[in-house]
């Protein structure tokens, strides 16, 4: 800012190298300006603290897209990773797969999905380093989804007398759905550094979410890739946008139908085939997409993890169920969860089976899957 600097190693087109003076405030911002008075950017900068913690000199690239890689550079970061870490704006980067290279001067490591813009601080043996602001841009992540087309089918069960009569029902608008349950490597690169599964494996579908976590995700995910979100979210009361184009979980008719994929049979396929249920799980989640997909490219729509839906459940609702997109009754005290998971009997594993929680419910057999418009 105010205090100029004299002691110049190294003036480049592209590079400045500087030996910087005592009296310089530990905080404030660094520009450029020559004898014209014309003055460059200003770009914000932390004066490490002495000692012999970690200290970061350089940040490059320092304006990096999401799953883009930088090299930080500096001193005092030890020869191994170890129980070292990096936070990007505050957030730790938990992911050892994030990070492809470690010494005691270089740091090599990728932006993950979900960082935000801010100083990027190395953490040695809980000694925090100086903050080095980078800027983050880029689209986030695109979920890999096939498109469901327009059509009608009979849902529910004819021989069901419960909560799941047989009725007609059209699906009158195609949409994207993702051909996997969401798993937990996705779910952390979304709410970095998270994974509230109980059965940990991020190629395994992510479980034991609340609804209501779910949701704010599908918000997340939303935003990241630059899509309109489609629920408001006011404490406990969410609201769907239904024709915004960002993600959402599906109607209880769109996962059916979906599950379906024009089977009128109780289960699309040989059910050893298609699905991880308690006969051959081990009881324990297995990786997304392991079993074979549907007519849709579908995979694990039954078993592996049983997902929550948009819907409210009543169990009177089908007698009173719009033909047309039918998006659930008014509020009631649960969700509708479909399809069934690793505790769930061969002869209880049917497309039509509906079962409930409430929003806030939590389990190691619970997980989701996520639509968007087309």
């Amino acid at each position: 800012g105010d205090v100029g600097v004299k002691e110049i190693e190294k003036w480049m087109d592209t590079e400045i190298i500087l030996v910087v003076p005592d009296d310089i405030p530990e905080q404030g911002v660094i520009f450029v300006s020559n004898p014209w008075m014309l003055k460059s950017n200003e770009f914000p900068y932390e004066i490490a603290a002495s000692g012999d913690g970690p200290k970061i000199t350089i940040i490059n690239p320092s304006n990096v897209g999401v799953e883009e890689p930088i090299t930080i550079t500096g001193e005092g970061f030890g020869a191994n990773q170890g129980s070292s870490y990096v936070t990007l704006n505050g957030v730790k980067v938990e992911d050892s797969e994030l990070y492809t290279y470690w010494s005691d001067e270089n740091i090599s490591m990728t932006i993950p999905v979900g960082a935000e813009s801010g100083p990027v601080k190395v953490v040695v043996d809980g000694q925090e380093s100086n903050g080095y602001d980078i800027t983050i841009t880029g689209k986030i992540y695109a979920v890999d989804m096939v498109e469901i087309p327009v059509g009608q089918f009979t849902m529910g069960d004819a021989d069901d007398d419960w909560d799941a009569y047989d009725h007609t029902v059209k699906i009158t608008q195609a949409f994207l759905m993702s051909k996997t349950e969401i798993s937990q490597k996705l779910w952390g690169r979304v709410k970095m550094g998270s994974n509230p599964s109980k059965n940990k494996d991020e190629n395994a579908p992510v479980e034991q979410m609340t609804w209501f976590e779910a949701v704010d995700w599908c918000n997340r995910l939303s935003e990241y890739d630059g899509l309109e979100k489609c629920y408001t979210i006011t404490g406990q009361v969410v609201t769907c946008n239904f024709e915004a184009n960002g993600y959402r979980l599906p109607t209880e008719a769109e996962w059916e139908y979906a599950c379906r994929a024009g089977s009128t049979a109780d289960v699309y396929g040989v059910l050893e085939n298609i699905a991880w249920y308690n006969a051959n799980s081990g009881l324990v989640p297995m990786a997304c997409g392991s079993k074979e997909a549907n007519a849709f490219g579908l995979y694990d729509m039954l078993g592996n993890v049983a997902e929550w839906c948009w819907d409210w459940y009543d169990s009177e609702y089908y007698n009173d169920s719009p033909m047309n997109d039918p998006k659930g009754p008014d509020a009631t005290e649960s969700k509708v969860v479909r399809g069934g998971s690793i505790m769930t009997t061969g002869d209880e594993m049917t497309a039509w089976k509906r079962d409930s929680y409430s929003p806030e419910f939590q389990q190691h057999v619970v997980g989701f899957r996520v639509v968007r418009k087309k």
